[in-house]
């Protein structure tokens, strides 16, 4: 019972599970961690005590504080408070989980935590491809999963699966979660658990087709890296294209068997830039065209102190969505120096972790850096399913520096994955 519960609030934890029937019922979940950390809080007050953790929180009060003047001076909405106190809520859930895990699974604990992801990617991608094929089950899905966002997704094209919303969140998180297959895919020692990662990899990445254009693109040239320039030589170059022509016509067989109609909404919408690249001759999407107009100077004055809004614009102007344009209407350009060099440290430390135990630096180098590009988009690093996923492996590293640093035992838990 309580592995599964276990289970459930780490699905919750990167899948809020929103139900139409519980209001409210994603924050229940998301509590039970907390609650077992506050029962047992003399012996893991510890684990809470690292640097990295505390300045974490410290990072929080001063963003917090930055957000709140601009606010107080523009009569902003306030909202900026509220976004980077969850971003320290997120990081502490993290931290439980990592934390409960290991005192559940032992030395195996991340390694239980990975599949579990890799599972609930496969869940939500399974899920998504069912609903946009299947109208009872996106009926099903509609009269029990509540979501959030400006998405009709019981008359539109869009997909959510067991989630509580789709478009790029959904897909950026999906894109994470695959390179996490892959790596899974890369250490994995036995064919069955290699050939198992391998098709969640391919599989959870390629139903971002029905799920969203930002997962879709942003993660095409990496895994064209991953599939065939990595480790390119001339001995397996003609293995490589072999492989990537057998993948190209089992595609092209899958296509075929799909409705003409729903083919062409695929194609309409989940290709957007190629249908308008080879309609229009120009690679571009709705939203692409969108995003560019959101980016603006402000007037010199708020570029310096912000123009206190994250969700609700004040002094005339238009409501952004990238997160470098919501940081510095939010908190002016101090804001966003701070919050931006902070991520890069505590991801540049992350990224050095993980990389000098496994020799799969560009693995590591796509996943910590797809948040700093689907920034430029909206705002991931504060609330998007990815930096879910990524703040486990953020506190693991914490978690692992701190309480194994200089033992004997560092080697054994070091290989946890």
């Amino acid at each position: 019972m309580r592995f599964l519960l276990f289970y459930l609030c780490l699905y919750n934890f990167v899948f809020p599970i929103r139900l139409v029937a519980i209001p409210k019922f994603e924050w229940i979940i998301l509590s039970i961690p907390l609650i077992w950390v506050l029962i047992n809080f003399k012996k893991k007050l510890k684990y809470f005590s690292y640097t990295r953790f505390k300045t974490t929180f410290i990072f929080s009060i001063i963003m917090s504080i930055i957000g709140c003047i601009s606010s107080l001076i523009y009569d902003g909405d306030y909202i900026s408070v509220i976004v980077f106190m969850k971003f320290f809520l997120m990081i502490t859930i993290a931290n439980s989980l990592i934390i409960w895990g290991y005192y559940l699974y032992g030395n195996d604990f991340i390694n239980k935590i990975i599949k579990i992801l890799v599972i609930s990617a496969l869940i939500i991608s399974t899920t998504n491809v069912i609903e946009f094929f299947n109208p009872e089950f996106r009926r099903f899905l509609f009269e029990t999963i509540a979501v959030t966002g400006n998405s009709s997704y019981d008359t539109s094209f869009r997909t959510h699966g067991f989630a509580s919303s789709g478009g790029a969140s959904l897909s950026l998180g999906i894109l994470v979660l695959a390179l996490i297959s892959y790596f899974k895919y890369s250490i994995s020692e036995d064919n069955v658990s290699k050939g198992f990662y391998f098709f969640c990899f391919l599989f959870v990445y390629m139903s971002n087709i029905v799920i969203g254009r930002t997962g879709l693109f942003l993660g095409a040239p990496i895994v064209m890296y991953l599939l065939f320039f990595k480790n390119l030589s001339i001995l397996n170059i003609f293995k490589k294209i072999f492989n990537v022509a057998i993948l190209y016509f089992l595609i092209i067989y899958l296509i075929n068997t799909i409705d003409e109609k729903l083919l062409d909404v695929m194609f309409k919408y989940g290709l957007e830039p190629i249908y308008k690249y080879l309609a229009y001759g120009t690679f571009e999407s709705e939203t692409t065209s969108g995003v560019v107009n959101m980016y603006y100077v402000p007037d010199v004055l708020h570029i310096f102190t912000g123009a206190g809004f994250w969700r609700w614009p004040t002094l005339g102007y238009s409501l952004p969505d990238p997160g470098y344009m919501k940081l510095i209407m939010s908190t002016g350009i101090f804001g966003v120096i701070i919050f931006y060099s902070y991520q890069l440290v505590i991801y540049r430390e992350a990224y050095v972790f993980f990389t000098r135990k496994y020799k799969l630096k560009e693995i590591f180098f796509f996943l910590f850096i797809v948040l700093f590009l689907s920034e430029l988009k909206e705002a991931v690093f504060t609330q998007n399913y990815a930096f879910k996923v990524l703040s486990l492996l953020l506190v693991y590293s914490w978690f692992l520096k701190s309480k194994f640093n200089g033992k004997k035992n560092n080697r054994l838990h070091y290989r946890s994955f």
